[in-house]
């Protein structure tokens, strides 16, 4: 998802915190520790790795944010629990961060889009172009055990939502 904030801001990454989950805790950087800051880090990098309270994980980039849930692909695309509680948090990051769409994927998926530092917009032209075509996962359906291995595997199954339509999610 995109983001509001114009450079690195450790208030937004404790917004972000806050709105992600209820649990007691910090973020906690994941970032060399030569560079003993976040802030220092970003600086060099234009992009600054978070593990988050809830099981959840921050990249917090020049212009956008990856935030992830620490379970399977399979397990979110099956598990209605699962689902509720990571797009529940979603919402209220992309709240925060002023976003008002989020491209849902797997694993590190456009990885050397955020490292470069692209837009919102940049990312969801990358996603169409490199994996495989347009997000093609309906977020209001679970996937069947036997549904996810027999999926085509020549491209990346993605979601592209709305923050509006997980409104059934909080």
């Amino acid at each position: 998802m995109g983001h509001q904030w114009d450079g690195f801001w450790e208030t937004a990454v404790k917004e972000i915190t806050r709105a992600a989950t209820s649990e007691p805790g910090a973020a906690k950087w994941q970032g060399p520790k030569m560079f003993r800051s976040p802030g220092r880090d970003f600086k060099l990098h234009g992009y600054v790795p978070f593990h988050l309270p809830g099981n959840f994980s921050l990249l917090y980039a020049r212009k956008c944010l990856r935030f992830g849930l620490a379970e399977r692909w399979t397990r979110l695309l099956m598990y209605k629990t699962v689902r509720r509680h990571f797009l529940t948090a979603c919402k209220r990051v992309a709240h925060v961060a002023g976003a008002t769409e989020i491209l849902l994927l797997s694993g590190e998926c456009l990885w050397d889009s955020l490292q470069e530092g692209v837009d919102f917009e940049e990312l969801k032209r990358r996603a169409v172009q490199q994996l495989g075509g347009p997000p093609d996962l309906d977020i209001s359906r679970f996937y069947a055990k036997e549904e996810v291995p027999i999926m085509p595997q020549d491209r990346v199954h993605y979601f592209l939502v709305s923050a509006s339509e997980l409104n059934g999610c909080s």
